[in-house]
């Protein structure tokens, strides 16, 4: 099979035939970059941004990026699509094996790495160092939050 950027021209100049060597490039891309970024289906994934690639096929500009840097940001946006549409997944942890996180210096914190939901918990936790209190705040099980910071002392190098 010929390269994308060939099947690419061959479809531009008229070549009918092409059109189904071009998209099934395009999925094996897309399916290799949804596994690289690890997404939960990335067939699921890889089959939204191949019917992206193929409805948005006449828009892409060769001037503006590759072929495959293309298709690799239609995936991420698919991925990111598949993430927000699933549902929460309920945190559940054995209490008895969880220790307590270890102890957290708020003034030489770096929280630069943390999502908006990992600032958010380290900020009810230190208003609050109650595990049940800040727990019931913010809407999670008390092993659920201490498993919540320890990722975050992980990511904080504490």
């Amino acid at each position: 099979m010929a390269d994308i950027h060939t099947l690419y021209s061959r479809y531009l100049a008229g070549d009918p035939g092409c059109l189904d060597d071009l998209l099934e490039a395009a999925r094996r891309i897309a399916l290799a970059t949804a596994r690289r970024h690890g997404c939960a289906d990335p067939d699921e994934v890889a089959q939204q941004a191949t019917l992206k690639v193929w409805q948005n096929l006449r828009s892409y500009d060769p001037a503006k990026a590759s072929m495959m840097t293309w298709i690799a940001s239609i995936v991420r946006r698919c991925a990111v699509d598949q993430r927000r549409s699933a549902p929460p997944v309920a945190e559940e942890f054995d209490e008895c094996t969880l220790p307590d996180p270890p102890p957290i210096d708020y003034m030489t914190l770096d929280v630069s790495r943390l999502s908006d939901d990992e600032r958010r918990t380290l900020a009810v936790f230190a208003l609050n160092p109650d595990f049940e209190a800040a727990a019931r705040t913010l809407n999670a099980s008390v092993p659920a939050l201490k498993k919540r910071l320890q990722r975050i002392a992980g990511k904080t190098r504490l």
